[in-house]
């Protein structure tokens, strides 16, 4: 599915496997310029990331953004 905001576009896309691995080698594929990530419902600061979340971070090619869960 593809989306176009102003000049830009936006993809969205269902994939199975271990999460990080399949995450990072899509961007890499796909020619992604940034990945986005949600942090789990826990506090996320700078010493504690989530395995998924550190699995992106470190092999990412390409800028990774970490966003806090909504709080209604």
């Amino acid at each position: 599915m593809c989306e176009t905001f102003g000049e830009g576009e936006m993809r969205r896309n269902v994939l199975e496997g271990y999460p990080a691995s399949v995450i990072t080698d899509f961007a890499h594929r796909a020619g992604s310029d940034l990945i986005v990530l949600a942090s789990n419902q826990r506090s996320f600061s700078a010493t504690y990331a989530g395995k998924i979340t550190k699995g992106v971070i470190i092999p990412a090619r390409v800028p990774v953004v970490v966003v806090p869960p909504c709080h209604n």
